[in-house]
């Protein structure tokens, strides 16, 4: 796996004989794009592949994304007589002297051969064979940037100029989610646009993992010029957050890694000498440093908080919904040997201030609809919201418009038979697979 790609472009609708040709050579245009990005990751197959559109008024937004990825031949595969690796997957296709992005590299901590890099995001679901710690947990970022009531090319023009701004904060905010999760992984990536009349929204949501290949997340340091004891409160809040994060989440490295190595019948210090993973190594294993298992802290992760609504946006990050031992979110499709029962929720709530500058509405409405789901299937408790699927959008009345579907998946069967289609004889559910 190499990682995220994507393109985007903003074109203008034009009612014409040549149109439907226009439109092919734009997509022609984004797929081309899409290709060169996974051929800088070293990588020559796109899987999880996306093509989205977003239209207002005479204005589209063409998205495509997918995850870079080297796949092994059909003869390759046939001959192996190996078990599939739990971290080949994870070491870097790339050079690291000219990586494609600015990128923290360091050695697998599985296999102690590969490179691997800090965090790795992607559009595909998430391999059965990595070796993972603890449970996962949904990761949403959103981002409103309000904008001109304009047409035409004004409009168009102005949504380019935002994108690159937006896309950046987006990326920022999931990176900032996965460690006070501590998570370094994030798979099922879905991003979403809403262009309004008003402003521009764009939601990004996935299934946050902690992978042990990868570097283990640091707890994020906040710095700010402001008022210090307000920072020392929210610093405080956010410590508490990632500690209560890792217990529900079941995180504990150190013991995970332990296994590991006690089922390969080696030390992971020592595992390079396993030839399993001889073709993914991109940097040879005696220039790295050992490995630590008790370590959990690696570089610091400074969030830089500029003003007071910065500072608001980064505590909306610690109330996305309650942290529970008994109740589990994600984006993952249910286990089929479980009972699932299949829901809608609906949000249609007017935006107060839509010509702010900040995403604190729509964090807050829609925080507040994941704690609402939550409370509503208290009486189902343990359970997991699988399977998580938003539609959100913001309409030109400047309302915020959300689709929410999902499966809850009861950890222990109920009596009489399934959750959802007793009385009609009709189960519903979002998953490839029907239960049991």
């Amino acid at each position: 796996l190499g990682g995220t790609v994507a393109a985007k472009s903003v074109k203008l609708l034009v009612h014409s004989p040549d149109a439907p040709d226009a439109r092919d050579a734009w997509w022609s245009e984004i797929r081309s794009e899409v290709r060169a990005h996974a051929r800088a990751f070293g990588c020559s197959t796109v899987i999880g592949y996306n093509e989205e559109t977003c239209i207002a008024d005479d204005l589209i937004v063409l998205s495509a994304y997918g995850t870079a990825a080297k796949l092994n031949s059909l003869e390759d595969v046939q001959n192996s007589q190996q078990p599939p690796s739990s971290c080949r997957a994870l070491h870097v296709l790339y050079s690291q002297s000219s990586p494609p992005f600015p990128v923290s590299f360091s050695r697998c901590a599985v296999c102690g051969r590969g490179s691997v890099p800090d965090i790795l995001l992607a559009t595909s679901d998430t391999p059965a064979e990595l070796a993972t710690c603890g449970q996962p947990a949904l990761i949403q970022a959103r981002v409103w940037r309000p904008k001109r009531d304009a047409k035409g090319e004004a409009n168009a023009r102005e949504v380019s100029d935002r994108l690159p701004f937006i896309e950046y904060e987006l990326h920022s905010q999931l990176v900032q989610k996965l460690r006070l999760r501590g998570m370094n992984g994030l798979f099922g990536l879905r991003t979403r646009m809403s262009v309004a009349s008003c402003g521009i929204l764009v939601t990004a949501t996935g299934t946050g993992v902690h992978l042990l290949a990868l570097p283990a997340p640091c707890e994020p340091q906040l710095v700010s010029k402001g008022d210090q004891r307000l920072l020392s409160s929210l610093q405080a809040k956010v410590s508490e957050f990632v500690s209560r994060s890792r217990e529900v989440h079941g995180l504990d490295r150190a013991q995970a890694l332990a296994a590991i190595s006690a089922s390969s019948g080696a030390s992971v210090s020592n595992a390079s000498a396993s030839n399993s993973d001889s073709g993914g190594a991109a940097e040879d294993a005696e220039a790295s440093p050992p490995i630590d298992l008790q370590s959990n802290q690696r570089d610091n992760f400074i969030i830089s908080l500029a003003d007071d609504c910065e500072t608001d946006e980064m505590e909306a990050l610690l109330v996305d919904y309650p942290l529970m031992d008994s109740l589990q979110l994600t984006c993952s499709p249910a286990c089929r040997s479980e009972d699932t029962n299949f829901f809608v929720r609906i949000l249609r709530c007017p935006l107060d201030d839509p010509e702010a500058n900040s995403s604190r509405q729509v964090n807050s409405l829609l925080a507040d609809m994941l704690h609402s789901t939550c409370f509503h299937f208290r009486h189902s408790l343990p359970c997991t919201l699988a399977a998580l699927h938003f539609h959100t959008e913001v309409t030109d009345e400047s309302c915020l418009q959300t689709v929410l579907t999902g499966d809850c998946v009861r950890q222990t069967a109920p009596q009489g038979g399934l959750l959802l289609g007793t009385a009609s004889g009709v189960l519903l559910c979002s998953g490839c697979h029907p239960p049991g």
